[in-house]
């Protein structure tokens, strides 16, 4: 691959054209600071660079496009453009156009429309140039293989002023991250030094090493089980004993005799022991209990609203007692009597305020006496109410006390079937080990 032009569109649309000639070395020469040295940088960041290292300055303020038109072997020449990062004030495009057989067409800046993506370019190229299928496969495996493509030919095609001056440096942006040990991995390939078989021969490789740990690994794992399997033994027989798998008085006396008895753990036919399941008695006497126990809040609340009655109907027929006394004072005086309202009936004096009537003192007596018949009568249907309601709280709260019982023991009896159900699944633990 060769180039062929580098253009540059400026923002008015205006084109500034360096041809090269094919298949002779061109020397291109300038006043210092005119931008010879921005040509690589041109040209790489138009071939699929990451970034945009074109130096700032008077050349990224006014391009609106880089270009450059490239020849390879089989004559085919291709245009490809990148916008100016600064346009969009980003670090670098990300898409380019590219047209194939462009031949001596230039394109206006007006029909450059960017087509693919830098991930498509560099496999366009890739493929163009020549480089064939091939890994780089690192002996350490601590880190993943690589792939030389047309990204890596750029370190060995590029030689800035710098660099030629560079004791340190031998290769195109060699002192970024990454890429010493990415030209450690392609150099050869380029060189010639892989043929095109390595590919299949990596791949063989790698397999092959996969395999290595994997049998490296079992073996480990055989020296390990023959170093330490007797003791693992013997203390594999003690779980078996302690679970009752294996009778307690077990005592091998040699390694055979212990294998013997793992074998024969191992072999051991399972017996499910008795664990009964969801206890549905339980459910039902739960439920039972949280029916009496609002059941018992009820005939509670009932209980306290009787005797909260009897208490009030007793404190008012108390006080309508006193009053009956203290009316029964007007009987002193004869209702045909004569009576002024304005005369104190014990000294004659003139009163401020007259007093009621005889009549009306007689009808208040009257109305008080009724009110206590009445209060008399109710007392005892009251009081055999609460009783009633007292034989019923009792005989609810004996069944309570029964059920809770009852369900003590469910609880226990459950906890027994829990513990034979962990013994079964230590069984199956010790059981596996063994096997």
């Amino acid at each position: 691959m060769q180039i062929n032009k580098v253009i540059l569109y400026s923002l008015k649309g205006e084109k500034r054209i360096l041809p090269f000639n094919l298949g002779k070395v061109n020397i291109i020469t300038g006043e210092s600071k005119s931008g010879k040295s921005a040509l690589i940088e041109i040209v790489n960041y138009c071939l699929a660079s990451s970034g945009c290292d074109i130096p700032e300055g008077i050349i990224r303020d006014t391009v609106s496009y880089f270009s450059v038109i490239v020849t390879f072997e089989d004559g085919e020449s291709v245009f490809i453009a990148r916008e100016n990062p600064n346009i969009k004030g980003i670090i670098a495009s990300t898409t380019v156009q590219l047209t194939r057989n462009i031949g001596d067409v230039i394109p206006e800046l007006d029909d450059i429309n960017s087509n693919l993506n830098i991930d498509t370019l560099k496999e366009f190229l890739t493929r163009k140039i020549g480089i064939s299928e091939n890994i780089h496969i690192p002996d350490s495996l601590t880190r993943e293989p690589l792939k030389a493509n047309f990204k890596h030919s750029r370190f060995y095609s590029y030689q800035p002023q710098y660099l030629v001056a560079d004791p340190h440096q031998l290769f195109y942006n060699q002192n970024k991250e990454f890429v010493p040990q990415s030209i450690k991995d392609t150099l050869p390939y380029f060189l010639g030094a892989v043929n095109e078989d390595s590919l299949l021969i990596e791949s063989e490789i790698t397999q092959l090493k996969k395999q290595l740990n994997r049998l490296n690994r079992e073996q480990r794992e055989a020296e390990k089980i023959k170093s330490e399997g007797i003791s693992q033994a013997y203390s594999l027989i003690e779980e078996a004993k302690e679970i009752g798998i294996l009778d307690k008085t077990v005592s091998p006396n040699s390694q055979s005799e212990a294998y013997k008895y793992l074998e024969q753990v191992s072999k051991w036919e399972y017996q499910p022991l008795e664990v009964k399941g969801e206890n549905s008695a339980l459910k039902e006497l739960i439920d039972r209990r949280s029916e009496l126990k609002i059941e018992l809040g009820k005939i509670s609340d009932n209980r306290k609203a009787a005797t909260d009655y009897l208490k009030n109907s007793f404190g008012y027929s108390t006080e309508a007692k006193q009053q009956e006394i203290r009316l029964e004072s007007i009987k002193l005086y004869s209702e045909n009597s004569e009576f002024n309202p304005n005369a104190c009936p014990l000294c004659d004096s003139t009163l401020d305020v007259a007093i009621p009537t005889i009549v009306n003192i007689n009808q208040s007596l009257d109305n008080i006496k009724n009110d206590l018949k009445f209060t008399k009568t109710e007392s005892p249907r009251i009081q055999a109410y609460i009783e009633s309601v007292d034989g019923s709280y009792h005989e609810i709260e004996s069944e309570l006390k029964k059920i809770e019982k009852s369900i003590t023991a469910l609880y226990i009896e459950d906890e027994k079937a829990r513990t034979l159900r962990d013994l079964n699944i230590r069984r199956g633990k010790v059981i596996g080990r063994i096997s």
